[in-house]
């Protein structure tokens, strides 16, 4: 239910929400993420050899 409560008042309010399960509170802010820092290019992603 808090998931679904969450939800619909991160939608009314245009913000990002997020619940705090050790004081089972909601918080108004969620709490800032290390970002995610690629090369910028694509990688080719190993094949696995065919089974015959």
């Amino acid at each position: 239910m808090t998931a679904i409560k969450l939800g619909v008042d991160s939608y009314r309010q245009g913000k990002l929400m997020a619940f705090d399960p050790r004081t089972e509170k909601i918080l108004r802010a969620a709490a800032r993420r290390p970002g995610y820092e690629g090369t910028g290019r694509n990688v080719e992603e190993p094949q696995e050899p065919e089974q015959s």
